[in-house]
């Protein structure tokens, strides 16, 4: 049987600066985003990227999102900061609150 355990650790210097790249490449999409940019989307987002949105029917894949770029005038004001929590190091949730 194997047993897998999580703690909490102080951050350091590069989880900050993993953060801030997280925070800024998120910045980059939202904006391709509302310029309907498909390139730079599909550029931006891994092949496993997942975004959950209360106007989306549930968790939209890559190419689900690209196929409704059309369907929507998206724009958001994120309200307070977002929170980046490092799951491992080579995947990050980054949550937030918005005005959609």
């Amino acid at each position: 049987m194997m047993t897998r355990a999580a703690a909490l650790s102080e951050a350091n210097a590069t989880d900050a600066a993993t953060i801030a790249a997280v925070n800024a490449s998120s910045n980059a999409l939202d904006e391709a985003f509302t310029k309907k940019d498909v390139a730079t989307n599909k550029a931006l987002m891994t092949q496993d990227h997942l975004t959950v949105t209360p106007y989306y029917d549930g968790p939209q894949t890559v190419d689900d999102q690209l196929a409704s770029l059309g369907e929507y005038d998206w724009s958001q004001t994120i309200v307070g900061a977002p929170d980046v929590t490092l799951l491992t190091p080579e995947v990050a949730l980054r949550t937030f609150a918005a005005e959609l």
